[in-house]
């Protein structure tokens, strides 16, 4: 199931109407079969384990948004965009080890534009801002425990850009 969303913020005041609000959330359910002779290991360690597990790598939900500033004018535009999605398996083992799934981990991205003239841009980005950890792991006798965890880290980036196209149009034609 998915939903989608996408607004302009003018409705609420004149002031805000550049700004755009968009948001997406999908909801899945996956499962597959887990083969008898493998099942028949796993529930000598978990005598109730499930006869199907999720899906590999498929999460049961996926959430974003994303609000947007733009202002052709002032040549500036901003956007804000986050995203967080739900465990999902990333590690099967056999023999009844349990399996390892990846977790949720929200992620904050901002990026900003500004034009001077009709050429020169200048970018600023900022990357995984709220700086989730990254964690994976598996759960043992109603116990969770870290397969793995670790810091991403935030990136910032700056960015110039020249746009000479105008210029290489002029000396192609001149050179012809």
């Amino acid at each position: 199931m998915e939903f989608e969303a996408k607004k302009n913020l003018g409705f609420l005041s004149e002031k805000l109407s550049a700004l755009n609000l968009a948001f997406n959330a999908t909801f899945i359910q996956s499962a597959t079969s887990i083969a008898e002779d493998e099942l028949m290991e796993i529930r000598a360690t978990d005598p109730d384990h499930d006869e199907t597990c999720p899906m590999y790598g498929q999460s049961p939900y996926i959430i974003n948004s994303i609000l947007n500033y733009t202002h052709a004018d002032r040549g500036l535009s901003m956007n804000a965009a986050f995203n967080i999605s739900g465990p999902k398996l990333v590690l099967i083992t056999p023999g009844g080890t349990p399996d390892v799934y990846d977790q949720p981990r929200a992620a904050l991205d901002v990026s900003l534009n500004k034009s001077f003239g009709a050429r020169l841009v200048v970018n600023v980005k900022g990357r995984n801002l709220m700086d989730s950890d990254f964690r994976r792991v598996y759960s043992y006798k109603g116990e969770e425990y870290n397969f793995q965890r670790f810091n991403l880290g935030r990136t910032f980036s700056l960015g110039l850009s020249y746009n000479v196209t105008k210029e290489i149009q002029e000396a192609i034609l001149r050179a012809q």
